[in-house]
């Protein structure tokens, strides 16, 4: 669905979807008309949103969702690296990652918020944005206690998504 998302946006087009318990969903795109004779759109390529000071790892151990995520960063020009646990994570961010982090809670061996404290441990100025499809009120306050940036809730938007990654990286920058 992200990179349907993107195309459409980039192709000035609109996405509506219809969701009812029981129903199912309905995704309706809309593309806008053109002649014959109209010239082909010049394709745009993102800009990066992520300079030397940083990149985004995320950690999600669903191949759908960590695919979706990446690819709806990657569209708005994000540089994104994705792997599916949180020891794989842990070899990548070391005590010169520049970065910030986006984790699922819910991973096979270490969870996200003992990962998210290991790596506070070795960088506490490091945004650690937090996402679950199991969250309850008690889990998100206690991440942010534990030191989260952020704590979003699956399913969630690649607007979302994208708007708490651009003021983590925000943070980092200062």
């Amino acid at each position: 669905l992200a990179v349907v998302y993107g195309a459409v946006s980039q192709g000035n087009g609109g996405l509506r979807v219809d969701s009812s318990p029981g129903r199912g969903s309905i995704f309706q795109v809309f593309l806008p008309v053109t002649t014959a004779d109209a010239q082909p759109a010049v394709e745009k390529t993102p800009q990066p949103v992520i300079t030397d000071k940083g990149r985004i790892l995320l950690i999600e151990d669903d191949p759908d969702v960590r695919l979706g995520c990446e690819q709806a960063l990657r569209l708005e020009g994000i540089a994104t690296r994705a792997v599916g646990s949180a020891e794989a994570a842990l070899d990548i961010v070391d005590t010169g990652f520049a970065g910030i982090v986006v984790s699922d809670i819910h991973l096979q061996g270490q969870d996200g918020m003992a990962l998210m404290r290991n790596l506070l441990a070795r960088d506490a100025s490091l945004p650690v944005i937090l996402i679950t499809g199991h969250g309850d009120v008690s889990l998100a306050v206690q991440a942010m206690k534990d030191g989260a940036y952020d704590f979003i809730e699956k399913p969630f938007s690649p607007e979302r998504l994208h708007d708490v990654v651009c003021r983590a990286m925000e943070q980092r920058r200062l």
